[in-house]
């Protein structure tokens, strides 16, 4: 049977709470359940499928939903009416609507799976066949206009990909002349998928990246730098800042990136501790975060120029599944649960950039925080300068200090996050502070 990613890894660490992460329980039955995959649907929905973290490889059909930004999980199982087919991953448009892929662990019939009740009963939806001898089904993507698409593996010599633009009633074959002919023995993997907008990418065994650009209707195909995304000896990750901007991290921690969509790559030369398990982007920013899991090499680390300069979250050293990361800097990564049920899902709480943030025994104070327009810096002595750097580490502005109060305007700036830096004579401290 064609094996699922290898980055998911067995449990082999102990989960503990470091100032990066928060630490959240999923409320999964089993102990040592791990996250498959996570979908962000907004800074309050999350949902989240599961797999068994054990070396048993035993079947889980559990998925996990919050609607209140993580503060609290309701975990439940998709029905999908076989004790033998797995989850591969899962997808949702609200706290009602989500699509899980099942896949035969064993052996059975996979296909695509539909909650309209926020996951109390689950539906195959039939006419995204997946029934051939041949047929595994590997990933899906759904847009909140029911636009959607699912691809699993070759049948009758092209593979298995269907469209629909009625949130899964029905789903429709992409033509044979719309997918790239499959390389001998090649199959996607289960998961494996990634999507800005409307352009979504898969990735395969002969190391290849799949991509369409109208919602699944038409496929190209492009070879990537690395033989193979989900075997024993080679495997990678692929993530997206946009259309064009994204970086390829393979199993022994190179890194390539891309700005043309994924049809070429440049071997990046990077600084710092490079994770293999999972890298996402904040949307639209240069700043992603990659995580680890392995055993000795678990952790995670951050990078604000677009994968060339990493940084290492400190006193990190939990395991890290799959993760995720919206536009409004919210982000979570799988764990494990613990033996007592507690834990399995981090949220990401740690800074965007490299700051000290003030606190009263430096004796700077800011106000108000968040702020519409002005803001108060406060020392107890003389400012000699306060930048502010935008989310991505650019400079957007320097003013000059004559005093030890400063008034700083920032009616021009766009409603975001800021680093406000300080510096006095004898120190330098930042704060984040945020534009609303």
């Amino acid at each position: 049977m064609k094996k699922t990613l290898l980055i998911l890894m067995s449990l082999v660490l102990a989960i503990g709470v470091q100032a990066q992460w928060m630490i959240q329980s999923t409320n999964f039955p089993d102990a040592s359940t791990g996250i498959r995959h996570i979908c962000i649907v907004n800074d309050d929905i999350v949902w989240v499928s599961a797999y068994d973290g054990t070396a048993g490889n035993a079947v889980r059909q559990n998925f996990s939903k919050t609607t209140n930004g993580g503060t609290t999980w309701e975990a439940g199982l998709i029905d999908v009416a076989s004790a033998t087919i797995d989850i591969a991953m899962i997808t949702a448009v609200d706290a009602d609507k989500a699509w899980a892929v099942g896949y035969p662990n064993t052996s059975g019939q996979g296909g695509i799976f539909h909650t309209s009740d926020g996951g109390t009963t689950w539906a195959r939806q039939e006419s995204a066949s997946y029934s051939g001898g041949a047929s595994f089904s590997n990933i899906i993507w759904m847009d909140a206009d029911g636009n959607g698409l699912c691809q699993g593996d070759p049948l009758d010599g092209y593979f298995e990909n269907y469209t629909t633009n009625d949130f899964g009633a029905t789903w429709t074959r992409v033509p044979e002349a719309n997918i790239p002919a499959p390389i001998s023995g090649e199959y996607g993997y289960v998961g494996q998928v990634y999507s800005t907008a409307n352009t979504v990418w898969y990735t395969t065994n002969k190391g290849r990246i799949f991509r369409t650009t109208d919602k699944g209707l038409n496929w190209e195909a492009f070879q990537s730098p690395i033989a193979d995304f989900g075997s024993a000896t080679s495997s990678g990750n692929i993530a997206f800042s946009d259309n064009n901007y994204g970086l390829l991290i393979n199993n022994s921690g190179n890194v390539w990136n891309t700005t043309d969509g994924g049809e070429s790559w440049t071997e990046v030369t990077t600084t710092g501790t490079v994770f293999t398990a999972s890298v996402d982007f904040v949307d639209g920013t240069m700043f992603a975060v990659a995580t680890g899991s392995a055993e000795g090499a678990s952790g995670s680390a951050w990078t604000q120029d677009g994968g060339i300069t990493w940084n290492a979250n400190e006193n990190d050293s939990d395991q890290h599944t799959y993760m995720a990361f919206n536009e409004n800097h919210q982000g979570w990564a799988g764990g494990f649960t613990g033996a007592d049920g507690s834990g399995g899902i981090f949220k990401y709480n740690g800074t965007f950039v490299n700051v000290d943030e003030m606190d009263a025994e430096q004796n700077i104070t800011c106000f108000p925080n968040p702020t519409n327009n002005l803001f108060q810096v406060q020392a107890e002595e003389q400012i000699k300068e306060v930048r502010i750097l935008n989310f991505v580490g650019q400079l957007v502005n320097r003013i000059k200090g004559t005093d030890s109060y400063m008034t700083i305007e920032m009616a021009n700036l766009k409603n975001g996050v800021y680093f406000v830096e300080v510096e006095t004579a004898s120190a330098q401290h930042s704060v984040k502070v945020v534009k609303q």
